[in-house]
């Protein structure tokens, strides 16, 4: 998006005696690039690297001497899509920065106004918060949230009819983590409800930030209650999922460069599983024949040679 921007912006640092060098990520997909800029003169250069750093950055969009932001924008249904409208309109990008509540410009300067003006036009005419309005058509008129039992900040209100504060639908979605199967349920009618809410009316009401949690609550759920078919590496943080498998072979994370094998999910290189696990009962029998342990925190095989047994 700000390819063109970034070209012209180029062609005019050569002209001051200014280079830079694009060094693109080995990952396959090629999310990353590094961008250095090199010249003699350090304020030609602190100035470059001032403008490639707010363009990197984006322009936040103002309303006065305010960002610009409403709490519908957070939502994935109609909000999204008018965010996305404005975009193809534009060919600009908008960044939702939901922790700086703020929403980040990338595109053409000359457009920006432009672009701000709709954005302003929009949240001041309730066109963003038109799903908060769902909330009216409650029969009863009950404006409390079923969980929290005051009135609803931020309304959500499920296909069930049941109405909820924005943050306690979004703890209520995120809650389900810890149990055994990931299932959201409704806890409309003093939680006789259980209606389970389908995915897409989740996407639709929480934020961004919230939906991805719930995706990555559930995929977690998902390996826990099937040890036998995924295992997690076994190093620490690394966090890689694979599929165990029958067929003896090893596998390369792609973060911690680890190999491993799927079958038998030890770290033994170029011995087969039996040669390992042979090789493995052979030197648990000699530790306990040497009076060798492991170590409680990292397992590292200890051997005692002096000192008191106490």
């Amino acid at each position: 998006m700000i390819e063109g921007e970034l070209s012209k912006e180029i062609r005019g640092w050569k002209t001051r005696g200014l280079h830079v060098k694009v060094y693109r990520n080995t990952d396959r997909l090629q999310r990353f690039t590094t961008l250095r800029v090199q010249g003699e003169e350090a304020k030609e250069v602190a100035k470059a690297t001032d403008t490639l750093q707010r363009m990197l950055g984006g322009e936040v969009v103002t309303n006065g001497d305010a960002a610009l932001w409403s709490n519908a924008i957070t939502r994935n249904g109609v909000q999204l899509q008018a965010l996305k409208q404005i975009q193809r309109e534009h060919g600009i990008v908008l960044r939702r920065n939901e922790a700086k509540r703020r929403l980040d410009f990338f595109g053409p300067p000359k457009k920006y106004l432009s672009v701000q003006r709709e954005l302003i036009r929009l949240i001041e005419s309730g066109q963003l918060a038109e799903d908060n309005n769902k909330a009216a058509r409650i029969a009863d008129g009950d404006w409390n949230c079923t969980i929290c039992w005051t009135e609803a900040e931020n309304p959500v209100l499920t296909g069930c009819n049941h109405l909820y504060c924005l943050d306690c639908f979004e703890d209520l979605c995120m809650s389900n983590g810890s149990t055994e199967e990931f299932v959201i349920r409704c806890q409309g009618e003093s939680g006789n409800c259980k209606r389970a809410f389908p995915l897409q009316e989740l996407q639709e009401h929480l934020s961004s930030a919230a939906f991805k949690g719930v995706l990555e609550a559930s995929f977690a759920s998902h390996i826990r209650r099937h040890p036998t078919k995924f295992r997690y590496c076994p190093t620490p943080d690394c966090g890689y999922v694979y599929r165990a498998s029958a067929d003896a072979r090893m596998i390369t994370y792609p973060k911690c460069l680890e190999t491993v094998c799927v079958a038998c999910h030890e770290r033994h290189g170029l011995l087969t599983c039996a040669e390992f696990l042979g090789g493995a009962r052979a030197f648990r029998a000699y530790k306990r024949k040497r009076g060798i342990k492991d170590c409680p925190n990292c397992t590292t095989p200890i051997e005692k040679v002096e000192g008191c047994t106490i």
